[in-house]
């Protein structure tokens, strides 16, 4: 306000930069979402591979048993 007066085209401004402040803030949300996600699956990811190499390692203990009793050749 200006002498009692309202600034209309610093109101109007200000309206548009609080929209777009407000878009950009629910793009940020939108994007940490999307990468908890993405992490969730990455730490699912890791979990497949430490119980497949767990399996890896029983079975070479499975095989080196088998060849220590002479079953493979």
């Amino acid at each position: 306000m200006t002498n009692g007066r309202v600034n209309v085209a610093h109101a109007r401004k200000k309206r548009r930069l609080d929209s777009e402040l407000e878009r950009i803030l629910e793009t940020i949300d939108q994007k940490r979402a999307g990468m908890a996600q993405m992490d969730a699956r990455a730490a699912d990811k890791i979990r497949q591979r430490d119980d497949k190499e767990l399996e890896m390692i029983e079975l070479e203990r499975e095989v080196d048993g088998l060849l220590s009793l002479g079953y493979l050749k």
